[in-house]
């Protein structure tokens, strides 16, 4: 095992002795920057938590500690690497999060074959409602656009 210093971070190499193509790095700026990541979006969890259990909020938690999140990321001006290495890892390996919901249906399977209609009505009529609300929205920032291009020029 020998250190070395890999694209600014320190890592450590280690080759196993008698295999040919057996070696591994491990750097440890990238490991502390995903641990300082995951930290900073878990106390941001927490306070949301925290803010909603002692004033009685009705949003969720997690919601409100996202909202704060994104107050900061605003004000700061961006994520920062330990939040963009936290994140990257994250949204990498995002199926993985979606496995438990589907167990979930499974374990549902009866009770949502009994209620089938209400869900898929719930289903479509938000898809449409997003869609529109995601084009207005587009139509709006395009106007906001033309109309700031044309006051600049």
């Amino acid at each position: 095992m020998r250190w070395r210093d890999f694209a600014g971070l320190r890592c450590f190499h280690i080759r196993i002795p008698g295999a040919t193509n057996l070696s591994r790095s491990i750097c440890i700026g990238r490991t502390m920057h995903f641990l300082n990541g995951i930290t900073i979006l878990l106390v941001y969890q927490l306070v949301g938590e925290v803010t909603v259990r002692l004033f009685g909020l009705t949003i969720p938690g997690p919601v409100l500690g996202m909202i704060l999140l994104f107050i900061t990321l605003v004000i700061r001006g961006g994520a920062g690497k330990a939040l963009d290495s936290a994140t990257g890892a994250l949204l990498g390996r995002l199926s993985l999060l979606f496995v438990p919901a589907g167990v979930g249906m499974m374990v549902y399977f009866s009770r949502i074959m009994n209620e089938w209609l209400p869900i898929a009505m719930a289903l479509v009529l938000s898809t449409v409602v997003t869609m529109v609300v995601t084009a207005l929205t587009m139509v709006g920032v395009q106007r906001l656009m033309a109309k700031r291009s044309r006051d600049d020029g």
